[in-house]
């Protein structure tokens, strides 16, 4: 098999296990959620928080490291390997002398059981962390494919029997212990690998020089969602933080089915080798529109419905997470730009920018999160917001000075979805005054149908007329350069 075909199966096996996790990860999330209370999320994602962070840290960016280096007698996979069990050791240490620590400090006697449940976490990944290197090596998409889709169903189904016998938070913990076991079997497997008594100190510096920058850039984008977690769960309790993790978990759902495929998309688009600057203005302005069209109306009408919905599928239980959806999804404005901007730099070759503002914006949402949970939850998430819109006029003035993309562009390319959404939110919310019926699930119904009938009406509208910018036309036109041609050819 030639290079080129081994790289196309490669994609469509990513594409396939991605978006086969997804679907089955969202189905098992929404019945778990209804089946089990707030403080049983609460409690596991306060644990988690600790555990997630120190298994990031684990794996050390070793997989990427020996990706880069060229490793011809095999000696630095052999003491890369070695010198992740002797971490994970360590790290499975750390989190149960953690797990006293944290129970003292959150006042529950959960979390120490749930650390020690969940300690040897990091070392059952840094085993096969050897295996997966050689499958990414070679491109063996479809076992990287088969790993994740049987670690999420076998652990999924685990966890759903256990919440239906009325285990409670156990079921939640023995899915993601179950997850890592399951995930390195099918890795070992896979790709069977016996690693030898060989370790080189002097090969490893240059790994772990390696690896140590690729760990931090994903600790810290780690950290900036699980930091608010250690804080809400010591201030505001389980239950609220539970709740937060329902909300924040389908606002991110929201994000991978709509934005986040046209932004994995961008990046090949924007990366090409010798791509004219005006070229590459044109292509990031048509994929911030294409961002706009899809997302504002999504957000914009969850904003409306997501204490409804949310309360219909999973129960009373979970009225609060609603609540709080709502103020997720009031950083819609924000979110083409947000999600297009690491294409940017990445194409302009400002990688060290994005590292930077990674860290300064982990500082800074520790900072504001700590002053703000004094006060309520309600002030946390309005912080929240207001710091994703701080960070987007700064990501904004980067972008125009890299790219020379200017804020009168980003303008042109937001207003129309923008308009077309508020219209639609003010047309639902009339329909709502009149309460045309008291079945909640005609009237969710009527509101979705009339919202997309003034979104696509004032849409078509504001673009055959030449009032704002076809984004839609720019949406078809790169779908259809896609299809043809792959990554905008020139």
């Amino acid at each position: 098999m030639s290079r080129r075909t081994s790289t196309i199966a490669a994609s469509a096996w990513s594409f396939a296990a991605n978006w086969g996790q997804q679907l089955a990860a969202t189905a098992l999330f929404f019945y778990l959620a209804a089946q089990l209370a707030p403080s049983d999320f609460g409690v596991v994602a306060m644990a988690a928080a600790i555990v997630d962070l120190l298994t990031i840290a684990a794996r050390f960016g070793q997989v990427e490291a020996l990706l880069q280096s060229k490793d011809q007698d095999n000696v630095d996979v052999h003491t890369s390997h070695w010198f992740l069990v002797g971490l994970g050791v360590v790290l499975m240490a750390v989190i149960i002398g953690l797990g006293a620590f944290a129970g003292d400090l959150y006042g529950d006697d959960r979390i120490p059981i749930i650390l020690f449940l969940l300690a040897p976490i990091p070392l059952i990944q840094n085993v096969t962390l050897a295996n997966e290197y050689l499958l990414r090596r070679d491109l063996a998409f479809r076992g990287i494919a088969f790993r994740n889709v049987s670690a999420t169903l076998i652990s999924g189904i685990v966890s759903v029997v256990m919440a239906h016998m009325g285990y409670g938070y156990y079921a939640l913990v023995a899915q993601k212990l179950l997850f890592t076991l399951v995930n390195s079997l099918a890795l070992a497997a896979y790709r069977p690998w016996m690693p030898r008594m060989r370790f080189s100190l002097a090969r490893l510096k240059p790994l772990a020089r390696a690896g140590f920058d690729v760990s931090l850039a994903n600790l810290i984008g780690m950290a900036n969602s699980r930091v608010i977690d250690l804080f809400i769960g010591h201030y505001f309790g389980f239950v609220v933080l539970g709740n937060l993790r329902i909300a924040w978990r389908l606002f991110d759902l929201l994000l991978q089915f709509t934005l986040q495929p046209v932004a994995n998309v961008a990046v090949s688009s924007l990366t090409q080798p010798d791509l004219p600057a005006e070229r590459m203005r044109k292509i990031f302005g048509d994929y911030v529109g294409a961002l706009a069209v899809i997302a504002y109306p999504v957000f914009a009408g969850v904003i409306l419905v997501s204490s409804d919905v949310v309360t219909l599928l999973f129960g009373q239980n979970w009225e609060q997470a609603g609540g709080m959806l709502r103020w997720l999804c009031l950083s819609f404005v924000a979110l083409p730009l947000n999600y297009m901007f690491p294409s940017a730099m990445l194409a302009t070759g400002n990688t060290g920018f994005l590292r930077r503002q990674s860290l300064f914006q982990l500082l800074f949402t520790v900072v504001t999160v700590f002053f703000s949970s004094q006060f309520s939850i309600e002030v946390v998430l309005l912080v929240h917001v207001a710091r994703v819109y701080l960070f987007v006029l700064l990501n904004a003035i980067a972008i125009r000075r890299s790219l020379g993309f200017t804020f009168r562009n980003v303008f042109a390319r937001c207003i129309g979805p923008l308009t077309a959404s508020l219209l639609m939110l003010a047309a639902v919310f009339a329909l709502r005054s009149f309460d045309l019926t008291h079945d909640i699930y005609v009237t969710l119904l009527l509101e979705v149908a009339v919202g997309i009938l003034i979104y696509v009406l004032v849409t078509a509208i504001g673009e055959l007329s030449g009032i704002y910018p076809a984004n839609v036309k720019s949406v078809a036109t790169l779908a259809l350069k896609k299809l043809r041609k792959g990554p905008y050819a020139r």
